[in-house]
Parts: C-alpha cells; sequence; structure tokens
C-alpha cells in the first residue's frame, strides 16, 4: 500500500530542501482553484495556536522548535505579520510547502517482546508552523457534536466521561440494593471506553474522505477549500525513516494520519461517532424487547449525557 520515493544508504538528504505542491481537486485536473488574496487569519490566531501546543516537542532536523515561533511572534510584530501573510497565501493559493508533508520520523520500542516492525512504534516530528497551519485550517469546518464524546472536544475533557461513568453506574447499583432477588436478575449494565489520546487504528483514506464529504454538490468553493487543504495533508504526508547505521527510506504511507500529529485524533473521532451512533442507536431499539423495559434512558456504550447525572436511567 505504502509507496517508497526514495532510499539512501548513507547522507540522507535534507528535509529543508524542497518545493511546493498543488492542492488536488477531485472535480478539477488542474487541482484546486486559485482565489484573490484573504485575509483569513490575523497574527492573534496563530500566535493562540501556537501557545496551545505542547511545549519541549522535538522537531524535525533543522526546523525552528515551536518555542522558537513563539518567541519570535511575541516580540516582533513584524515577524508576526509576515507568517501570518505567509499562511494566507497559502490558504489563498492552495500551494503547500513540501516541508510541512515531510515528517522526520522516530523508532520507539514497545517493549513488546516481538521482533521486526511488530516491535517499533513510528513516532512523526512535524514542523510546528504546518501544525498551525492545519489545526486553523480544521478548526473551521463544520462538524456534529455527539453527547456521548469526551476529548478533542471543546470544553469536554476525557476525564468527565470517567466521572459521568461512575455517577450513573454508582445510582444504578444503589437503585438494585432496594430490589429482591428476582428483580436484580433484571438489572446489568456494560460499558466501553475507546481512549483515542492512548491509541487508535489507522484510518483508510476512503473513510476519511467520506468524513469530509468532499463529495458533498451544494458545497461552495470557499467552504471546499478546507476538505481539499485537510486531504492534501493525508494524501500527501512523506515519511523520513533513518537507521543508527545511515541508511534511510522516504515513504508515503497512503494509509491513516501521522502518529503525533495534533489533527489526527479528531478527524478519527468525527468518523468513529457516527458509526458508534448507529450502533447505539440499533441497540435501544432490541433492547426492550430482549429487557421487557423500557428502556429509554439505559445505553450499552458509555453513558454520557450530563443530564444523567441528576436523574437514575430509568
Amino acid at each position: 500500500m505504502a509507496e517508497i520515493l526514495s532510499t539512501w544508504a548513507e547522507n540522507p538528504p535534507s528535509l529543508k530542501i524542497q518545493g511546493i505542491t498543488k492542492v488536488d481537486d477531485p472535480r478539477n485536473n488542474e487541482g484546486a482553484i486559485r482565489t484573490p488574496y484573504e485575509h483569513k487569519w490575523h497574527t492573534s490566531d496563530i500566535l493562540s495556536t501556537l501557545h496551545a501546543f505542547k511545549y519541549m516537542k522535538s522537531v524535525p532536523t533543522g526546523r525552528a522548535r515551536k518555542e522558537t515561533w513563539q518567541m519570535i511572534c511575541e516580540k516582533s510584530p513584524t515577524c508576526a505579520q509576515f507568517l501570518t501573510t505567509y499562511f494566507n497565501l497559502v490558504w489563498s493559493s492552495m500551494y503547500v510547502p513540501d516541508g510541512w508533508q515531510t515528517s522526520e520520523a522516530v523508532q520507539l520500542d514497545k517493549q513488546n517482546g516481538k521482533k521486526g516492525t511488530k516491535s517499533i512504534r513510528l513516532i512523526n516530528k512535524l514542523c510546528p508552523l504546518e501544525k498551525a497551519f492545519f489545526t486553523l485550517t480544521q478548526r473551521d469546518t463544520e462538524e456534529t457534536p455527539y453527547s456521548f464524546g469526551y476529548g478533542f472536544y471543546k470544553n469536554r475533557r476525557r476525564e468527565q466521561a470517567i466521572l459521568v461513568h461512575h455517577a450513573v453506574t454508582g445510582r444504578i447499583r444503589r437503585y438494585v440494593l432496594d430490589l429482591n432477588q428476582r428483580e436484580k436478575t433484571k438489572w446489568s449494565f456494560i460499558s466501553t471506553l475507546r481512549d483515542i489520546s492512548n491509541a487508535f487504528p489507522s484510518l483508510s483514506l476512503a473513510s476519511m474522505d467520506e468524513t469530509l464529504k468532499l463529495n458533498k454538490e451544494d458545497d461552495t468553493e470557499a467552504q471546499r477549500k478546507h476538505k481539499l487543504l485537510l486531504k492534501h495533508r493525508y494524501t500527501h504526508m512523506n515519511v523520513s525513516i533513518s537507521t543508527k547505521q545511515g541508511e534511510g527510506i522516504l515513504m508515503r504511507p497512503k494509509c491513516g494520519g501521522a502518529q503525533g500529529d495534533v489533527g489526527v485524533p479528531t478527524l478519527f473521532r468525527r468518523t468513529y461517532e457516527p458509526v458508534l451512533a448507529q450502533w447505539m442507536h440499533l441497540k435501544k431499539e432490541t433492547l426492550p424487547s430482549i429487557t421487557r423495559l423500557a428502556c429509554s434512558y439505559i445505553h450499552l456504550t458509555l453513558p454520557t449525557n450530563l443530564r444523567l447525572r441528576n436523574k437514575l436511567c430509568l
């Protein structure tokens, strides 16, 4: 599935000597349409995005760290305006720097006792400017929030899901204590917690395309820009992998996103949650016939509706 772009036995090529690539558009053979210069983002947008990133994150060889770019933007209004103009030019022209599309992979030992590729996890070192640009691009896309989703939502921390889970299951246990032995057998529950900040499987490119709704007919050119840029992000992602002996390979995975990229968990969540919501709906329809109860509030998955904190799940 992956495409090998180049290999080397010594002296790996510099990741800084690269050009720019036109963003593809399935509707146009010549690529995405270039528009007049647009003041899409302001200096404050870029600075706040850099502030939100974690500190002391590694970057590809020869690249400036997030802290450096943040300090430049804070201390020099001229440099901050130059960077803002550059971001807006990329947005308007739909030409993305190749350096933003190339990661330097670090091989981490899983310590699972296996050999070969199964014993290694690749973590991508990415350019901070690339992460800031695509974070701003993804932030403007539309999404449907789900009540059961926590983590990688605004104002919804991952820890809240565990708190809600304990509150709901605790109320169910307290209710069952007052029932006789025959009635207790009718009550049971099962919960699942998918923590995508830990690990999650790689999505196919077709699944991510469907999540972005690239084939939506009534989209304007302005509405398609976000989608085409995000598609370009994971479709043209290149990974540079080197060994301690100096050998290396530059490849294009053509599957999933780059582990370490801040936007990938959100894209995975938007792909996974509609499927989970459909599964929950089907379970709610079949559950009453099994338990012979009107279980309108009982979820077989993690119940995270905040209203459940104040009432029993009956």
